[in-house]
């Protein structure tokens, strides 16, 4: 769920410019250059904006703490691991509210 509000908020860019394929390369980009490596061989500030800023933590890191019952290896508190389903559903609401907004900025690309 939370990859799919990242890239349903970064395809309504394309709102707002006409092409956003650009952003939507950066995203995947992003996902597997971040997404496929444990969280703890980040420095802490890009821990933080891995979990908080843009939650690629929250995808597949933290889920896997839980699942494999390692949760004292966390540097946050681990209700933050256990939170996940209540984050994913508040990125789907921001995305859905972010792409609403968007909608204002359509402009054909042919006029």
């Amino acid at each position: 769920m939370i990859e799919l509000a990242l890239r349903y908020m970064f395809a309504a860019l394309s709102f707002r410019f006409l092409s956003a394929n650009a952003f939507l390369v950066l995203l995947a980009t992003l996902f597997s250059n971040f997404g496929n490596y444990p969280l703890t061989i980040f420095n802490s500030v890009l821990q933080f904006l891995l979990t908080f800023a843009l939650p690629l933590a929250f995808m597949a890191y933290l889920p896997a703490i839980v699942i494999l019952e390692r949760t004292s290896e966390l540097q946050i508190h681990p209700w933050f691991a256990y939170g996940t389903p209540i984050v994913a559903v508040i990125w789907l609401a921001a995305a859905l509210l972010f792409f609403q907004n968007e909608m204002r900025y359509y402009q054909s690309s042919g006029h």
